[in-house]
């Protein structure tokens, strides 16, 4: 039960239009392409589909506040610290320091580049991250990029949970 572990629960939940700019098929090209040195996906957490939602094991009756992330189709960034929530107009840290959240937990993916750029920016704005191997994964484009990803974030003073 998260609620005797932590005082305050934030959680971001990626959140797309169908046009969304990391698609690929937005612009008509293949998946996993580069696009003015940015790669493209493949369709992912669509707004009210299936592979947007969390696991149906995750208490949400839990969370304290639920941020939804890349909500408008021009905006994108790998870091869930990379945009301003477009109903209150403040960031991730803002929402964060409101809370007197002080430790990220990283679950869920993509390990080389969401959780990656996730943990550089919050290390930056002072907050422990603790990273849960067992609740990660890696799109592993590239060999080792699951590995690799681990040891930059253990360099950065992440803490590492198998």
């Amino acid at each position: 039960d998260l609620a005797q572990y932590f005082n305050n629960i934030v959680i971001t939940q990626d959140w797309h239009p169908e046009d969304h700019i990391s698609f690929a098929k937005t612009f008509n090209i293949s998946q996993y392409s580069e696009l003015n040195w940015e790669t493209k996906w493949p369709d992912h957490c669509v707004m009210w589909t299936w592979w947007a939602d969390f696991l149906k094991e995750f208490r949400q009756d839990l969370v304290d506040k639920k941020v939804l992330k890349w909500t408008q189709k021009e905006s994108d960034s790998y870091s869930s610290f990379g945009w301003i929530e477009k109903e209150t107009g403040k960031n991730l840290d803002e929402i964060l320091k409101k809370y007197n959240i002080a430790i990220l937990h990283i679950v869920w993916l993509a390990t080389e580049y969401c959780d990656l750029a996730t943990a550089k920016d919050a290390i930056k704005l002072w907050y422990e991250v603790i990273v849960h191997q067992r609740w990660i994964s890696a799109v592993n484009m590239n060999p080792r990029d699951w590995e690799k990803a681990i040891e930059e974030m253990k360099k950065l003073w992440a803490k590492i949970l198998s």
